[in-house]
């Protein structure tokens, strides 16, 4: 987007610049890592989460992270330089939205502490029914790494296991 040089040229030094690097840098990496222990997690210590929560929690970080960075890049538009210390009142309104939208963030980055904390205590351990309602009843999974006993064990099977939809 920044690429096109016309384009820089016009939010050079703008919030827009601001924005588009808190999203792209910061945000990319945070979500890099929520996916991560997301996918991995399960496999690696054997427990659930649970699911209703953790869709809560993912949307609300969504929407608390559009919420906070959606104003910089449309005040940048707008023409609001960088590197000054107040805003004009002009855009009190984004900067409210701007400050609503990182309180949701915040929500949703101690909901996501909360959730690997129960996940831990509850201790809620993938079991052959659950597997099997995955597999045959909601179709959800299609991957080996779905469908093998978690935590997986160093050499559990001789050979490679076949999944057959």
């Amino acid at each position: 987007m920044i690429a096109h040089a016309s384009f820089d040229q016009l939010v050079h030094d703008t919030y827009f610049i601001v924005g588009h690097f808190h999203v792209v840098l910061s945000i990319g990496a945070l979500i890099g890592v929520k996916l991560g222990y997301e996918i991995y997690s399960d496999g690696i210590t054997g427990l659930t989460r649970n699911e209703i929560f953790k869709r809560i929690e993912y949307y609300t970080f969504v929407i608390g992270i559009t919420l906070t960075f959606l104003p910089f890049h449309l005040i940048g538009l707008e023409g609001m330089p960088r590197r000054y210390k107040d805003y004009p009142i002009m855009y009190k309104m984004w900067q409210k939205i701007g400050t609503i939208g990182a309180i949701i963030s915040l929500i949703s980055g101690l909901l996501f502490i909360y959730l690997i904390y129960l996940q831990f205590k509850n201790k809620n351990r993938y079991t052959i029914e659950k597997l099997n309602t995955f597999i045959f009843n909601e179709n959800r999974y299609r991957t080996l790494d779905d469908v093998l006993l978690k935590p997986f064990y160093y050499h559990l099977y001789p050979n490679t296991p076949l999944l057959i939809i």
